[in-house]
């Protein structure tokens, strides 16, 4: 249970950090297989506090996590969810390109957007925003995708939130 988020049930940010130098080392020896990590946060996630309470914050974050958790576990067998902390979630895709972990990572948005958390009655929408990059051979460390991957995650929150940036290049979703 040591690697496992209390909260939301999925791995945790010390799990993370383990599986991210293990990875790395295996995927930045072996150039013809790709690697990509994503990393995602709820868009306005202080107003679900403020307005209905910690407690269905942290629905909200179990909600997300089981969402994605689910899909991905539906979609492939590639990508392994990990709470990074608060509402910011990082997901590596082990053997896929970044325009293959995008289209799963749109399908799963897309249906957590049909999928919204129900609160005494009322429909929460959740908004999500990602950072999207694939492992280039100028990495150095794991250190060097981390930083491209959170910079593009604030690139699609600085574009309005409910978007997302892959390798420099921001979409903003309709709804």
């Amino acid at each position: 249970m040591v690697n496992y988020d209390e909260l939301t049930g999925i791995r945790n940010r010390a799990n993370f950090d383990e599986v991210s130098e293990e990875v790395f080392k295996v995927y930045s020896s072996d150039p013809d297989v790709p690697m990509t990590i994503a990393m995602f946060d709820i868009d306005h996630f202080k107003r679900f506090n403020d307005t209905y309470g910690h407690l269905t914050g942290d629905k909200v974050l179990r909600h997300v996590a089981s969402h994605f958790e689910r899909q991905l576990f539906k979609k492939t067998t590639r990508g392994q969810l990990f709470r990074y902390g608060g509402e910011e979630f990082v997901i590596i895709f082990r053997g896929l390109k970044a325009d293959e972990s995008v289209k799963i990572i749109e399908d799963i948005r897309n249906e957590l957007i049909n999928d919204p958390l129900d609160y005494n009655g009322q429909e929460l929408n959740i908004r999500v925003s990602f950072g999207v990059t694939e492992l280039r051979d100028t990495d150095i460390s794991f250190d060097d995708l981390f930083k491209r991957v959170d910079h593009y995650l604030y690139r699609s929150k600085d574009a309005g939130r409910n978007s997302l940036t892959v390798e420099d290049r921001t979409i903003s979703f309709e709804s």
